[in-house]
């Protein structure tokens, strides 16, 4: 049974996080960001394209498309339901459905089976040899062949919904399949941003956006045919297709013919001119809405790039050559380093206060690899205390940081039975979108749960334990970390407190809820776990790889479980 008030926090949830992304401030500072990223990484490619598209958008009218619409007179369609998917050449991160519809089947089609690693949700199916040799073995093509072959990949279902790489599942998409037109099978997105294939032509050609040549050898052909101008677009990103439909099955196989025929690299150019010429009218294709990037249903990322590792190969041969020094040593990246890179904020209540991870800090970071002293104390104890690289350890690591991550990938890359699974409320960084308060995975799931600086963000402290020892098996760890205050005796806490200079003042953090003090380890006691602190005693080794000064991790266990706990 569907929880629609469920459904609808999730869908309203997104749609504020859509209009937020979709802002002028974000939109100018995101352009900031993809700069600096694209040159850190040395991506000149995706430089030069982002250029040329900021050229194209100043000097072009957009059609304003910007309110999501969707037609009201939904046709609910019962049947065997998919949705699949297909990424080629790491060109997307497959991400897991916030929502999944309990009756339907999610399903990738891709050249490398670790797609799915690091998803619950989706299940990976390798692309046949039959249908590799027909496309040449060129990615492009197989992603199409699978795009347009739904009802030759699915023969046992009814009803199938397609979703580019970079497309994000967020919520049921159970009414997709109702706004399906019987006349053709199909429903889909219009263009968000042109209104025919002629402009879209246009935009292809001046961004660089497949073949020049034989782009316009194809609108001269529409042109001498006659094709309508201001017949419409589609966006080809979400297409939902009635797989028993006839009129289906011929308009996506004369696409993929039309596709590899014209060799234009763009299909959206294609089927328009299908659907005319096997009579159809542009509203014969069911209308999903109007932007896809406003539709709540769903989130579309940015595609993978490639980095230049040449060039950032060199840069990191740089900055160890200028940072070379035999004091100290990064335990992360393994650079001998004359002198760390201080940092912190500077505020009175860290100088007034003894905030062990807090405040101004001479070894705050690392300057080679950019690893913080937090960060490469929870390192230490993870690769000298653990065996969490040396077994099938399954983890949930929540808003996990950069480099820690990066170190886990690589590990799991090497040892591929460890399975590794981050979580956050908000961070696009993590693979999963994981409440610490109500953690959606079942009981005794993972031998580790690494959790860095995070509860102090967390109302709700009670629940939020109560998940993790729920999820922990009885032999697993909690690896925890908090700013603690050790000038305190007692936690800091004030639910009411709500302003963040009011905050910032009490708790040292504008997001903070709580100021951990001496009492930590009581505190979680309380809630009917086992804690250990942990501490490096040798002073030579903490001053040597830089690990946070006095730094504390908790390392907790679930210890006796209640009798009466209810299983979930």
């Amino acid at each position: 049974m569907k929880n629609s008030q469920y459904i609808k926090a999730v869908e309203q949830l997104n749609q504020e996080y859509i209009n937020y992304t979709h802002s002028q401030v974000y939109l100018k500072n995101n352009r900031k960001r993809k700069l600096k990223r694209y040159l850190r990484n040395f991506a000149f490619k995706r430089l030069y394209f982002a250029f040329k598209a900021s050229l194209y958008n100043k000097f072009n009218k957009k059609i304003n498309k910007n309110s999501y619409i969707l037609n009201n007179n939904i046709n609910i369609k019962k049947g065997k339901k998919v949705v699949y998917t297909c990424i080629m050449n790491k060109y997307d991160t497959l991400r897991s459905p916030v929502l999944r519809t309990s009756d339907t089947d999610y399903i990738v089609f891709s050249d490398d089976q670790n797609v799915v690693k690091e998803t619950n949700f989706w299940k990976y199916i390798e692309i046949s040899e039959e249908i590799k040799k027909k496309c040449n073995y060129n990615p492009a093509l197989i992603n199409r062949y699978i795009k347009m072959h739904p009802r030759e990949l699915f023969p046992n279902y009814d009803l199938a919904l397609y979703v580019d790489g970079n497309v994000r599942v967020i919520s049921d998409v159970e009414d997709c399949f109702g706004y399906i037109n019987d006349k053709t099978g199909l429903a889909m997105h219009e263009h968000a941003k042109r209104k025919d294939v002629y402009e879209e032509a246009k935009a292809c050609i001046k961004l660089s956006k497949g073949n020049k040549k034989n782009i316009k050898k194809l609108i001269q052909k529409y042109e001498k045919e006659r094709f309508p101008h201001n017949f419409g677009l589609y966006q080809a990103s979400v297409i939902a297709v009635d797989l028993k439909n006839k009129n289906a099955q011929k308009i996506m196989s004369d696409w993929y013919q039309g596709f590899i025929q014209e060799k234009t690299g763009r299909d959206q150019l294609i089927l328009p001119y299908i659907l005319w010429k096997n009579n159809f009218a542009f509203q014969d294709v069911g209308f999903l809405g109007s932007n896809l990037y406003n539709n709540p249903k769903f989130r579309v990322y940015d595609h993978n790039f490639k980095h230049n590792h040449f060039f950032m190969n060199l840069v990191n041969i740089k900055r160890k050559i200028w940072n070379f020094g035999l004091q100290y040593k990064c335990n992360i990246c393994h650079s001998h380093l004359k002198k760390w890179r201080a940092g912190g904020r500077n505020h009175q209540i860290f100088i007034d206060n003894k905030i062990v991870g807090a405040g101004y800090r001479k070894n705050f970071q690392c300057p080679v690899c950019g690893a913080k002293d937090k960060d490469r104390l929870v390192y230490y104890y993870l690769e000298n205390y653990t065996d969490v690289f040396q077994r099938a350890n399954k983890i949930l690591h929540f808003a996990p940081e950069k480099i820690i991550y990066q170190k886990f990938k690589r590990k799991c890359h090497n040892y591929k039975a460890i399975q590794y699974y981050t979580g956050d409320l908000n961070s696009d960084r993590a693979d999963m979108i994981v409440d610490i308060t109500d953690i959606n995975f079942p009981k005794n799931t993972f031998d580790y749960i690494i959790c860095n600086h995070v509860l102090e963000h967390v109302m709700e402290e009670k629940k939020a334990f109560a998940e993790l020892k729920r999820v922990i098996k009885p032999t697993g760890k909690i690896i925890l970390t908090v700013p603690v205050c050790v000038s305190n005796a007692k936690t800091i806490e004030d639910n009411s407190i709500t302003d963040p200079r009011e905050r910032m003042n009490l708790f040292c953090q504008e997001d903070h809820v709580r100021l951990y003090g001496r009492d930590t380890k009581k505190r979680i006691e309380k809630y009917g776990l086992i804690v250990e602190e942990f501490k490096v005693k040798n002073k030579d080794i903490e001053e040597k790889y830089g690990l946070l000064e006095d730094g504390i991790i908790y390392i907790i266990s679930k210890g006796k479980e209640d009798k009466n706990e209810k299983a979930v």
